[in-house]
């Protein structure tokens, strides 16, 4: 399960609007979110950055768990700087060795208010050493891109992050995604991983967000069936055999009826979930071959969702080359 959890990549493709006011993972930014980290004793892995800019800036970040426990750092990246953070040591402050979690960093001037600076970039690559790991893969970052200003102006309120396809490029309004059914002849079965984008960082009693994910589902008869939901939290990775009940998952083939589909996901409010809000979603498709190891599919994103992202400035940014050590980070959530 490690190695599936693991083995995450993902596109998203930009159509009908343009690059800049949608989440990209092509893109330079100001805005980077490494969505789904896997962390185990087995798995090692290295989050790639880099400054393109012959200036240096500061970036603040935060690492969230799949638990809802957070904790934030800073640092600076000099002019023209590549750098990497090791995945294994952004676990240390929670205690725990194994766990699934995101990383968010943006730029920053002296005070920590946010700036503009699209010349960040970075990716997720990571190696499973178990028995039956599958190699090394790689997931470039989600990227938001800031849409006003000159580069290095302050942009938007201090301490939050508009991602409102005007002040900083926003996610999709929804996900849409090819699949091969559970149960069909050639992928015995796929998995999505999703993040809730926005978060709230800057309040320790905020619950943790919940979302219903809702699908409409087409097969290759273009035939539109509904009813295929599930309830989930901000983070998480889910079998799509395991959706909904045995009789409205149409994930599955045999309530499909051909080897293959499309499927439109949106995150919304629904009394069926407690607690449950409207969400901007960034997604990922796993995919298991009958024969074998795992293959990675696009998740193409539609529209824009709006979403904020709030956060206290706290740590005192590194005066050298990035490095994590837990001096430099204060106390988890």
């Amino acid at each position: 399960m490690l190695m599936r959890q693991a083995m995450l990549g993902a596109m998203v493709v930009v159509g009908g609007l343009s690059a800049d006011d949608r989440i990209s993972q092509t893109e330079k930014g100001s805005v980077l979110i490494a969505p789904f980290v896997q962390g185990a004793p087995d798995i090692d892995g290295q989050i790639l950055l880099s400054n393109d800019h012959p200036s240096s800036v500061r970036v603040q970040g935060y690492v969230l768990l799949d638990d809802g426990r957070y904790y934030d750092t800073a640092f600076a990246l000099t002019g023209n700087q590549p750098t990497s953070i090791d995945t294994g040591d952004l676990l240390t402050p929670f205690g725990v060795d194994a766990g699934l979690f995101s990383v968010y960093l943006w730029s920053v001037d002296a005070a920590g208010a946010p700036i503009r600076w699209n010349h960040l970039s970075g990716s997720l690559i990571q190696t499973d050493w178990s028995e039956d790991g599958s190699g090394s893969w790689e997931i470039p970052a989600f990227v938001s891109q800031a849409l006003v200003g000159d580069n290095g102006d302050r942009v938007g309120p201090e301490n939050r992050l508009d991602l409102d396809g005007v002040t900083f490029a926003a996610p999709p309004a929804s996900q849409v995604l090819n699949f091969f059914a559970s149960g069909s002849d050639l992928i015995a079965n796929s998995a999505l991983c999703h993040l809730v984008a926005g978060h709230d960082f800057s309040d320790k009693n905020a619950p943790t967000p919940v979302v219903k994910i809702e699908a409409e589902i087409w097969n290759e008869n273009e035939f539109k069936f509904s009813g295929t939901s599930r309830c989930a939290s901000f983070l998480e990775i889910s079998e799509l055999n395991s959706w909904s009940t045995s009789a409205t998952n149409h994930f599955r083939r045999s309530n499909l009826g051909t080897e293959s589909g499309k499927a439109r996901l949106n995150g919304t409010m629904n009394a069926t979930c407690e607690g449950s809000a409207d969400a901007a979603l960034l997604m990922v498709q796993l995919r298991y071959p009958s024969s074998g190891g795992v293959a990675s599919g696009g998740v193409v994103g539609a529209g824009l969702e709006p979403c904020e992202i709030r956060y206290e400035q706290e740590s005192a940014p590194e005066e050298s080359a990035f490095s994590i050590k837990p001096r430099s980070l204060r106390q988890t959530r």
